[in-house]
């Protein structure tokens, strides 16, 4: 779960394919629009909504390439580990959050805590990250190396970035990567999702310091 006072509270425990609505604790502007709802999905995604019936029906098991196809319902998104995750399965917990901080300079975090991937025997660990008054977004990953043989190790299924509504066009959109093995345990990406159409790449570190601190420590 998350460390800090208090802990977190918990949602989506014992689910396949859940989502659940979140009240963001303060406005965090994506792209240029302050957003205070948010659509957590079990499979490693979380959507911006301005209602609650958005976060009904969605179909996100299946990720895409970010660069061609946008992620269902083509809304405003967060992408930490976007792949088939379920909290229905034996060891599984479920997605915890929890606000950290002062106000002012608050930090709220979602992880997603110990999620099966579909036909993985390991599960992974992995949250997000926002914080008040900064359009900054922190991915950090306990846990994805799965051990050998395990094709859901490292990030090799899934499709994690963030985009705007219509990325494809308005290239308001980073994705780290598509199905590549490429993350690694204790390593956290950076992104910075303003108005400017320029594609940045994720800056990398690994959980130390002060990327732990920011995060209210993932444990």
């Amino acid at each position: 779960a998350i460390a800090g006072p208090g802990g977190g509270a918990s949602i989506l425990a014992g689910t396949d394919d859940g989502t659940a609505v979140l009240t963001l604790p303060f406005p965090f502007t994506f792209y240029g629009q302050a957003r205070s709802l948010a659509c957590v999905s079990s499979n490693g995604a979380m959507y911006f909504i301005s209602n609650l019936a958005e976060c009904s029906g969605v179909n996100d098991f299946a990720n895409t390439d970010l660069s061609s196809t946008a992620p269902p319902g083509n809304r405003p998104t967060l992408l930490p580990f976007w792949t088939d995750l379920t909290f229905d399965a034996p060891g599984a917990d479920a997605v915890s959050y929890q606000t950290l901080g002062i106000p002012g300079s608050r930090r709220f975090v979602v992880q997603w805590n110990k999620a099966y991937p579909q036909g993985s025997a390991n599960p992974v660990t992995f949250q997000i990250v926002l914080t008040e008054g900064t359009d900054k977004v922190l991915f950090q990953y306990k846990t994805v190396a799965l051990g050998p043989g395990n094709p859901a190790s490292l990030g090799a299924q899934s499709s994690p970035g963030s985009e705007a509504t219509g990325a494809q066009t308005s290239e308001r959109q980073i994705q780290w990567s598509f199905n590549a093995p490429v993350m690694t345990d204790g390593s956290a990406l950076m992104y910075i999702a303003s108005t400017s159409p320029a594609i940045t790449a994720p800056t990398t570190s690994s959980i130390t310091g002060s990327s732990a601190t920011l995060g209210g420590t993932i444990s």
